[in-house]
């Protein structure tokens, strides 16, 4: 996972939403999504919730 990846993992768990979080990072949404989209691929998950789950089982999130 790309630190980008693991920044917008620490993230998911709050209630930003995907335009929140890209600008939050300075990125486009479509930039958003796709990172999202690749930590869901990462954790083999195919939901925010169940993806802050799962890291949070493989103690990835603090």
């Amino acid at each position: 996972m790309s630190a980008i990846e693991r920044t917008v993992l620490v993230l998911l768990p709050t209630p930003l939403s995907v335009a929140e979080i890209a600008a939050h990072l300075r990125i486009s949404d479509t930039a958003a999504r796709e990172h999202i989209r690749s930590v869901y691929r990462a954790l083999r998950v195919s939901s925010r919730r169940t993806a802050v789950w799962e890291a949070q089982d493989r103690g990835l999130l603090p």
